[in-house]
This record gives structure tokens, C-alpha cells and sequence, in this order.
């Protein structure tokens, strides 16, 4: 038990006296108050602290996006053997457009013989005339200038 009290009250001496040597103690025993205390930088002798130089970044002409190259018009050609419905519902369901497109395509091609059902990069373009085709339709694609 003796032994039990001697280490507690050794090891309370040991605390206070890393207390007493604490940085924020000392600097209370020498004036300084707490907001004066903590790091501090130091700078570079010679050296101007100012605004950074700003490097503007390249200009660069290029699109960095995809989508170049040739366009192409996918055109719609009139048939007899098609009805309009018929028509419109492939163009819908194979061309991606909505009933409206839908239908003004195939009335401009029942009217004047041709009509554009879209302008594509080259591998969307044949893909929708290959679907078109498949379903019957007489399309054809022609390089958009």
C-alpha cells in the first residue's frame, strides 16, 4: 500500500513539472498572452510575397468531344408498296424519331418522292439504313455538304 502512494505521488510531481514546462505556461510566466502564442512563419529573406503569376491555359483549336467527321443525310425514297402507317411506325420504331417526324418524313417523301428522315455521322446513318431497309423501306444515304 505504502508502495501504491509513493508511485502516485511521484508520478503527481512528474505531471506538474512537464506541466510547468509546457510551452503555453512559459509563455504565460514571460508576458505573453495566449493569442501571442503558437506557430509562427518565417519568411525567406529576399524573397517578395505578391500575387502569383497567372499562366493562362493553352489554346487549343481542337474539339476535344467526339462527333467529328462526314455527316451524312439519310433519305427516304416513295414506294407503292408501303402504306403510310406502315411507314411512319418504321421510322418510329427503327430511325428513333416520334410520331411527328415520323409522319412529316413520310409525307414529304409520298409527296415530292423523296424525303430526309435525318443527317448522322456516317456509322449512325448506316445504321439506320440498314434498319430501314430491313423493314422494308427504300433509304438511301447521301454525304451532307
Amino acid at each position: 500500500m505504502m508502495r501504491l502512494i509513493f508511485l502516485a505521488a511521484f508520478m503527481l510531481q512528474g505531471s506538474e513539472s512537464l506541466a510547468l514546462h509546457s510551452p503555453r505556461i512559459r509563455a504565460v510566466r514571460s508576458g505573453l498572452t495566449s493569442s501571442m502564442v503558437g506557430g509562427v512563419t518565417i519568411d525567406k529573406p529576399g524573397v517578395k510575397k505578391g500575387p502569383t503569376k497567372q499562366v493562362a491555359p493553352p489554346d487549343n483549336k481542337s474539339d476535344t468531344r467526339g462527333g467529328g467527321g462526314a455527316k451524312f443525310r439519310v433519305m427516304l425514297f416513295n414506294d407503292p408498296v408501303n402504306t403510310k402507317e406502315y411507314v411512319a411506325r418504321v421510322l418510329m420504331t427503327k430511325a428513333g424519331l416520334d410520331e411527328g417526324q415520323a409522319f412529316q418524313c413520310m409525307m414529304q417523301a409520298h409527296r415530292m418522292g423523296m424525303g430526309l428522315i435525318g443527317i448522322w455521322l456516317r456509322e449512325r446513318a448506316e445504321a439506320i439504313t440498314s434498319m430501314c431497309t430491313e423493314g422494308g423501306l427504300t433509304v438511301t444515304m447521301i454525304p451532307d455538304e
